[in-house]
C-alpha cells in the first residue's frame, strides 16, 4: 500500500509455521510503502502486522525485510 492505495495483494494459505515471500517494489511506491499482513485463525482470531519502509522510485533497490514474533 502507498499513498492511501492498494497497489498489489495475494494470499497464501498456511497450516503452521513461518512464510516467506518476496515482495516486488515499483516506482510508484515511492516514497514509503506500507506491507500488510494479516491471518486469521480458525477460533476466529485475526492477527494482523504492518511494516512501513522507504521506497526510492529511481533507482532499482534491495530491500530485505524480516519479521519474527
Amino acid at each position: 500500500m502507498s499513498k492511501g492505495i492498494i497497489l498489489t495483494s495475494g494470499q497464501e494459505l498456511m497450516q503452521e509455521g513461518v512464510r516467506t515471500f518476496a515482495v516486488v517494489l515499483s516506482a510508484e511506491m515511492a516514497p514509503v510503502c506500507t506491507l500488510l499482513v494479516w491471518a486469521a485463525q480458525r477460533r476466529g482470531h485475526v492477527l494482523a502486522d504492518s511494516l512501513t519502509f522507504p521506497v526510492n522510485g529511481i533507482s532499482r533497490n534491495n530491500v530485505c525485510s524480516q519479521c519474527s514474533h
